[in-house]
């Protein structure tokens, strides 16, 4: 994705972004503080892109232009259409890494994957947890009195000693720990569908918008739902869930919503993720308890919530913005 100009007036930079459509360019706008950036999806199209911005420089009123937005989203919907049609009758994996280069556009993401596979090879899968790697990526540390370990709960840890405060380690400045529980796991499957999802959904996100975004993206999502999980839980919990659902609520709101940069979330995958949000939370109250509790490992399900929320406050925000 390159960007093509950026345009004080966003009414010209929406008319110019709308005719490049009609012509077969991929296009979309996003205001900044230095006015309205035009992209171009495809490099290979930027030099055409460049002689129908200097047409339209040269002499904006033409009526060529006229009733381009309007015809714009007519194909945005039939693309949108299309590519649902597509995602139904494929299998899902196959038609979302091959929608965009992801494997090859994606760094941020695969970093992100090594490290936690290499924290979880580091802590044993979070079972070595009076080592002092696993505690200063813990929200809080604790200093161990004894080595016993209640396993019972694999993804939110018992508190190891005296009992640490919540905000023991922002007090002390360690401001990694608002971030890094998110890198803690306590099972191969945990670690394995936490994974998987960060690569479907955060390798559309990096490969549409850059690594820079992505991160950023990633840190709006990673501190709320860990400070939120903490004030609930405590300070020894962990896991790329909140992250997880965040991304998601992100996609979920771009492709009903202001999906120009192409995005592709099926009814099955919101299906899914949906459940499993909604089984979460009812396994902990009766009756689901005593039918799911020795299906569904504890769970954090404040970051599963502050992170969907914030995903989908994330994701809208532009739509609502442009409307007012």
């Amino acid at each position: 994705m390159r960007q093509l100009a950026v345009l004080e007036s966003e009414a010209s930079a929406r008319k110019l972004a709308a005719y490049l459509v009609t012509e077969g360019i991929a296009a979309h706008i996003e205001s900044e503080k230095e006015g309205y950036i035009i992209w171009v999806r495809d490099e290979d199209q930027l030099a055409k892109a460049k002689e129908t911005l200097t047409q339209f420089q040269h002499s904006p009123d033409d009526p060529k232009y006229q009733g381009a937005e309007k015809s714009a989203e007519t194909i945005r919907r039939e693309e949108d259409r299309r590519r649902r049609e597509k995602v139904a009758n494929v299998v899902e994996m196959r038609g979302r890494w091959g929608t965009g280069g992801i494997k090859k556009r994606c760094p941020a993401v695969i970093a992100m994957i090594l490290i936690n596979v290499l924290v979880a090879i580091a802590t044993n899968m979070g079972q070595n947890r009076e080592g002092s790697f696993f505690r200063a990526l813990t929200f809080a540390d604790a200093a161990p009195t004894s080595t016993q370990i209640d396993t019972s709960n694999p993804e939110i840890v018992v508190v190891m000693g005296n009992a640490p405060s919540v905000w023991s380690g922002m007090q002390s400045w360690q401001l990694w720990r608002l971030i890094t529980p998110i890198l803690l796991h306590f099972s191969i499957a945990h670690l394995v569908f936490n994974l998987w999802c960060l690569f479907d959904e955060g390798g559309q996100i990096e490969d549409r918008r850059g690594w820079l975004f992505f991160l950023l993206l990633v840190l709006a999502l990673a501190i709320p739902s860990n400070v939120a999980q903490a004030m609930v839980s405590g300070p020894h919990f962990g896991g790329m869930s909140g992250v997880v659902f965040g991304l998601f609520g992100y996609l979920w709101m771009k492709v009903n919503y202001d999906n120009s940069a192409g995005y592709i979330l099926s009814k099955q995958t919101i299906f899914m993720s949906v459940l499993f949000f909604a089984l979460c939370i009812v396994k902990d109250y009766p009756p689901f308890n005593s039918l799911l509790g020795g299906l569904l490992p504890p769970v954090a399900n404040t970051a599963h919530l502050v992170g969907l929320g914030m995903g989908l406050a994330i994701g809208y925000a532009p739509v609502l913005l442009r409307r007012k």
